[in-house]
């Protein structure tokens, strides 16, 4: 009867100890899921870019995902971070990327809150080829933050032996500058044919 009400005793310690294991576990995850960090610490996680700064056809060179960096909310979800614009002025520029057929390039801007004031595609269009055309984008973020995009769409066709002949090119650009207010100014994007 004692080894019965020994061997009961050792399990139920065994169980309280097992059952306090899962919840100091459990208010650790919570503990850090709790968003009582402030805006300028979580901005402080993500490096400042150098400029000037070249994204050809989509972000290939970001930063872990955003849920790893633990800013999950500044930026959609499974967004990957390219870094911060280093402005000196009220607002933070964030460069991130939506994964789809490439890493889409956004920049959102914030103000000293954390409220989203405004957000821009950084490709005047999208990266991709088929049988009739081959479509790339480079964007240029300038040292004077001033932004220059160019896509470029050449339309083709392939002769009997499988050479490709470009039919025509269409370029089209478009420059956006920083403005005293902290918003980029969309500038009209022109367009042109060569060939």
């Amino acid at each position: 009867m004692k080894y019965d009400n020994l061997k009961l005793g050792v399990i139920l310690l065994l169980l309280s100890i097992a059952c306090n294991r899962v919840s100091v576990g459990d208010n650790k995850k919570e503990n850090f899921e709790v968003k009582d960090t402030s805006f300028e610490e979580l901005i402080l996680k993500i490096p400042r870019l150098n400029l000037p700064c070249t994204l050809f056809c989509g972000l290939d060179n970001g930063l872990p995902w955003a849920e790893e960096l633990g800013i999950k909310n500044i930026v959609p979800e499974d967004s990957q971070i390219l870094g911060v614009l280093p402005v000196n002025n009220n607002n933070t520029y964030i460069v991130y990327g939506i994964p789809g057929d490439i890493i889409y390039p956004y920049l959102n801007i914030y103000d000293s809150t954390g409220t989203k004031i405004d957000s821009l595609y950084l490709h005047i269009s999208y990266c991709a080829a088929d049988e009739s055309e081959i479509v790339a984008n480079i964007t240029t973020i300038n040292k004077d933050f001033s932004i220059s995009m160019m896509d470029t769409t050449k339309f083709i066709h392939y002769t009997d032996d499988n050479e490709i002949i470009i039919d025509s090119i269409i370029v089209k650009k478009r420059h956006l500058n920083l403005m005293n207010n902290g918003i980029y100014k969309k500038q009209v994007q022109e367009s042109f044919r060569i060939q």
